[in-house]
């Protein structure tokens, strides 16, 4: 029976954890029944270090700073869960091959990967020559034709999601995009559109 006046409160543990994943084999970020997803594996490992219930009682769950489609990549995904950080080697020894986590570490008690993600970073290649790469299947849009280098960013800006940044605060967003001219003259243009907050 609580004690009057006593202030049972409890700090909560929150850790920040960074994945990479070849999104090829997965059905998307999010869970889905009956399908692979990145949720549920990395759940699936949390849990079996960790146990099924977080530090706050609830079942032990992640929020990520924002979710990605099927066969999408990642190379630096940001993720929160309510637990203690984990050994990014313990925990990819439970990973399949094709993800893997590249750091976690205890953050504050009120971080929430979704909520303080400040940028959004997207990758967009295009393999510009007469024939394919099998090296880039996949990872790349094959196009066999003349392409006009000055309308890769415009294509970046319509395919990027600019609202997908929510926030505790109103933010001010900035739409740039770049293209890695080392991969032009590899045949390959990379466009990444970036979405930042001020």
């Amino acid at each position: 029976m609580p004690t009057r006046g006593i202030n049972t409160f409890r700090a909560q543990v929150v850790s920040k954890l960074t994945l990479q994943y070849d999104g090829s084999e997965f059905a998307g970020w999010a869970l889905q029944p009956q399908l692979r997803t990145v949720q549920g594996e990395l759940e699936r490992a949390l849990r079996t270090v960790l146990g099924e219930r977080g530090e706050d009682g609830e079942p032990l769950t992640v929020t990520v700073a924002g979710r990605t489609d099927r066969g999408v990549h990642a190379w630096g995904q940001v993720v929160s869960y309510r637990h203690e950080a984990l050994d990014p080697l313990r925990l990819n020894s439970l990973l399949p091959p094709d993800m893997a986590v590249l750091s976690c570490e205890p953050a504050g008690e009120a971080f929430d990967a979704r909520r303080d993600a400040v940028s959004r970073t997207y990758c967009y290649r295009v393999l510009v020559r007469r024939t394919r790469d099998v090296f880039e299947r996949g990872r790349a849009l094959w196009w066999p034709r003349a392409l006009d280098p000055s309308l890769l960013p415009l294509s970046a800006i319509s395919t990027s999601p600019p609202m997908a940044l929510s926030a505790r605060k109103p933010w001010a967003l900035q739409m740039h995009s770049a293209i890695d001219s080392a991969s032009l003259r590899q045949g390959i243009r990379m466009v990444s559109s970036h979405s930042a907050a001020n």
